[in-house]
């Protein structure tokens, strides 16, 4: 539990500049889908083990919060093993929250333990979506 405490603070950290004050419109299906892309794209990239191209999912406030790929990848793999190297995906609902656009993710990890990967995504400056963050829990069987 202390772990997982852990793992969302990291993410609550890198989130900061997220939070103070982004500018989103509201999402469409084509944004829905487009962010269901970007969030495969990046657990492909993992699988891969290519981790300039995960790291080129991520915005900006986390690129610089890990600064290198090799950083980033680092920390991904000691945390969030569920996404890094899911048994299972599946999209449940994408929310609008006071910080943006969160995509509800439920994955299965290697040892078929369920858990809920919330993305924060934020559109870029050139328009594309890129995940801002990412909040790992357990998932409770009310979720399922």
């Amino acid at each position: 539990m202390l772990r997982l405490a852990i793992v969302v603070a990291v993410f609550f950290t890198t989130t900061s500049a997220f939070a103070q004050g982004p500018s989103f419109t509201p999402v469409n299906a084509s944004d829905r889908q487009e962010i269901a892309k970007v969030i495969l794209g990046q657990m492909a990239a993992f699988k891969a083990e290519n981790g300039d191209a995960a790291f080129a999912f991520s915005a900006p406030n986390v690129r610089a919060k890990f600064g290198s790929s090799e950083t980033f990848m680092k920390m991904i793999r000691k945390n969030y093993e569920p996404v890094y190297n899911p048994r299972s995906v599946e999209f449940g609902a994408l929310s609008i929250s006071h910080v943006g656009p969160v995509q509800h993710v439920f994955v299965l990890d290697p040892n078929a333990v369920a858990f809920v990967a919330l993305y924060l995504m934020e559109r870029g400056d050139d328009g594309r979506w890129q995940i801002a963050g990412c909040i790992l829990r357990p998932r409770e069987a009310r979720e399922a």
